[in-house]
């Protein structure tokens, strides 16, 4: 790799809590693994085995450092935890169904759902401000001339965020791609910001566990 390139970067999400399989918002809540995410981060660890990374960076809470930890196992390398990985925070929104946010604050919730990029639950922040916050974390895992390929392991909101970035999609566009847990999306660097070379591949999981999103 040449002095001024940038790495290819491997996104994935970590494995299944058990509020992925009763759809509550977690947001920073730090939630663990339920027994079946320790099972898949198990599963991606082996598919990353021979994949020759030379680091994994990773969100600090619990769900997403527990599931780096399995890959770092597997692969002999160390996790680097960076904060700006975090999903997205949701505020008093975390730990309740959106049916019971529809309920309770009902014109925000339809401002979320719609995407707008400035709509914010009740101390959380918006997803304008977790497109910026995960921009520039990954503007600095992937700086030019840092080793990879790297694998971030995060959130499905902040991979939606990614990928977002890297088609040049808008924030308020609809989403038409699945995040399962434990899926990998691959980007490649080019002169002007980033392609996709996989999205959400499951080849290593016995079938799709879907994406498990409480919102959408």
């Amino acid at each position: 790799m040449s002095a001024d390139a940038r790495p290819v970067v491997l996104l994935t999400r970590h494995g299944e809590t058990a509020w992925n399989r009763e759809r509550r918002m977690q947001g920073q809540v730090d939630v663990p693994l339920s027994p079946e995410g320790e099972a898949q981060a198990e599963v991606l660890a082996t598919r990353l085995r021979g994949a020759g990374l030379a680091r994994i960076v990773s969100s600090d809470l619990e769900r997403a450092a527990a599931t780096a930890r399995a890959v770092a196992r597997a692969t002999g390398l160390a996790v680097t935890l960076d904060a700006r990985l975090r999903e997205q925070s949701l505020g008093a929104w975390e730990g309740r169904t959106f049916a019971e946010v529809v309920g309770s604050d009902p014109d925000t919730a339809a401002r979320f759902r719609a995407r707008d990029p400035d709509a914010r639950p009740a101390g959380g922040e918006t997803r304008g401000e977790l497109f910026a916050r995960v921009a520039a974390a990954l503007d600095d895992v992937a700086a030019p001339g840092t080793a990879g390929p790297v694998l971030v392991v995060a959130h499905g909101g902040v991979v939606q965020a990614l990928v977002y970035r890297a088609l040049a999609l808008p924030i308020r566009a609809e989403r038409r791609f699945l995040v399962p847990n434990v899926s990998l999306t691959t980007l490649l660097p080019r002169a002007d910001g980033w392609v996709l070379r996989t999205l959400s591949d499951v080849a290593h999981l016995a079938s799709s566990p879907g994406d498990n999103f409480p919102f959408e």
